[in-house]
């Protein structure tokens, strides 16, 4: 048997190994998606990256700003084109 938890969802499932590979699977594909729209005013972040924010968890420029640089809302910036483009 095979045990999945979620602590932030409180999600416990149980399942053969092969149907929790699965389970995995879907649940990887479908939280591809947008996010709440955050930016960054981290000096520690590049140029590029505080002119911009993001709205989508597949956003490869998006994913290179540390979650503790992340604060919420557009900050007033134009969406990033890798979040533009990215489907």
């Amino acid at each position: 048997m095979y045990e999945s938890r979620e602590s932030n969802r409180g999600v416990v499932t149980t399942t053969s190994a092969g149907q929790g590979w699965a389970m995995k699977q879907r649940k990887r594909s479908s939280a591809m998606g947008k996010d709440a729209p955050y930016h960054t005013n981290s000096l520690e972040e590049p140029p590029e990256q505080r002119s911009v924010h993001h709205d989508h968890n597949a956003c490869s420029e998006g994913k290179k700003i540390r979650s503790s640089h992340r604060e919420p809302g557009t900050g007033g910036k134009p969406l990033c084109e890798t979040c533009k483009t990215t489907a």
